[in-house]
């Protein structure tokens, strides 16, 4: 599992560029250290179509999702 933030976009809520990824699904070792040192946020076990991948340390918003990014990119 890769941690690494890979968009640069900022917080379409309040513009900060302190922006890192959701983890979705059950979380392994990996990604509960990432967690822990603030690298990502994990999202819960359960996994929908459109939950969203990004979330804001600043304001806590949480945005787009991989279908967007697809599309969009």
């Amino acid at each position: 599992m890769s941690t690494r933030k890979t968009s640069t976009a900022p917080c379409p809520s309040c513009g900060s560029p302190d922006v890192v990824r959701v983890i979705h699904g059950m979380p392994d070792e990996e990604a509960e250290a990432a967690a822990r040192r603030g690298e990502v946020v994990l999202g819960g076990c359960l996994v929908w179509p459109g939950k969203p991948d990004w979330h804001c340390r600043a304001c806590e918003h949480e945005f787009g999702t991989r279908k967007e990014r697809q599309r969009d990119g």
